[in-house]
C-alpha cells in the first residue's frame, strides 16, 4: 500500500487505502495540499474514469456528489473524470 503523505503530513488509514484503491482502478493524483495542518486535513484531486466509481461507497467517509469526506479528519478527495479520454459503454 503507497503511504500518502502531503508536506510531512500523513494521511489517515482511511484516505490512504481510498486513494490506493483509486489508484488501482487508474486514478492520479493531480493535486494534493494541505486544508489543515493542525488537523492533518488534506485535500487530494484524483483524475481517472468517474463511471468506476459511480455508486462507490466507503465506510469512514461521506460522499458528496464527486468527492469524498473522511469522517476522522475531513480530508477531502475530488474525484474528476480524465481530459482528453474518451471512455465507451
Amino acid at each position: 500500500m503507497t503511504e500518502i503523505v502531503v508536506d510531512d503530513c500523513r494521511a489517515c488509514e482511511p484516505v490512504t487505502r481510498l486513494v490506493n484503491q483509486l489508484l488501482e482502478k487508474g486514478f492520479v493524483i493531480v493535486e494534493k495540499r494541505i486544508e489543515d495542518y493542525h488537523f492533518h486535513q488534506l485535500y487530494l484531486k484524483l483524475q481517472g474514469n468517474l463511471t468506476l466509481v459511480d455508486s462507490y461507497s466507503v465506510d469512514g467517509f461521506a460522499r458528496v456528489e464527486n468527492t469524498f469526506i473522511c469522517n476522522c479528519h475531513w480530508s477531502s478527495l475530488e474525484v474528476t473524470n480524465s481530459v482528453n479520454t474518451v471512455y465507451f459503454c
